[in-house]
């Protein structure tokens, strides 16, 4: 799947991206980012996404919000990944494995796998065993619990209490950003 477009910049999150870009650069094969819903974590997902294809890696998002089950997430991938890459009588979960096997170096996203998260153990190690080079981002509601998992929680947006200026605090910035994408003068707001 394409990664979903912004149409906002990237505010508040940069110490978040550092820490996700450090972990993968050690050599991290999945880091996890957790926290409530619209907390920001597709939204920091999707830069990192972003920063590793610039760097000239190889990088794939899955949006899993409407999978069910361990099929289903291996459909959503098999139709996301390059045709061709999957032997034709696999299973869909053998599929998706084989495919993964066949990239190169690359980062995938898992976004929002909280309903998946049971699931986890079952293949996420196979996809790992059969791409050596494969580092997997996962958004979700709660830490994934596996083998050398790095979790970070993602809080909401700092506010200044400083000032009542919004372009002081993050979460000001973003609601700055967010009108003005939408065409709305933040000085006509009251």
């Amino acid at each position: 799947m394409a990664v979903p477009p912004y149409f906002t910049s990237f505010v508040g999150r940069e110490t978040d991206l550092a820490w996700v870009t450090d972990r993968l650069q050690e050599g991290k094969r999945v880091v996890t980012l957790f926290g409530p819903p619209g907390v920001g974590k597709t939204r920091l997902a999707v830069e990192v996404i972003e920063s590793v294809t610039r760097a000239g890696q190889g990088a794939y998002f899955f949006a899993l919000a409407g999978a069910r089950d361990l099929d289903e997430v291996a459909e959503t991938v098999l139709a996301g990944l390059p045709a061709g890459n999957a032997p034709p009588t696999s299973s869909p979960r053998d599929a998706a494995t084989f495919a993964i096997g066949s990239l190169g170096p690359v980062v995938i996203v898992l976004d929002n796998f909280e309903h998946l998260t049971k699931y986890a153990t079952d293949i996420l190690p196979s996809w790992l065993s059969a791409n050596p080079n494969l580092a997997i981002v996962v958004t979700s509601r709660e830490v994934l619990r596996v083998a050398g998992e790095s979790a970070r929680e993602l809080e909401p947006l700092a506010v200044s209490d400083a000032s009542r200026d919004l372009e002081q605090s993050p979460a000001g910035r973003l609601f700055l950003d967010r009108l003005q994408s939408y065409g709305v003068d933040a000085r006509t707001v009251a």
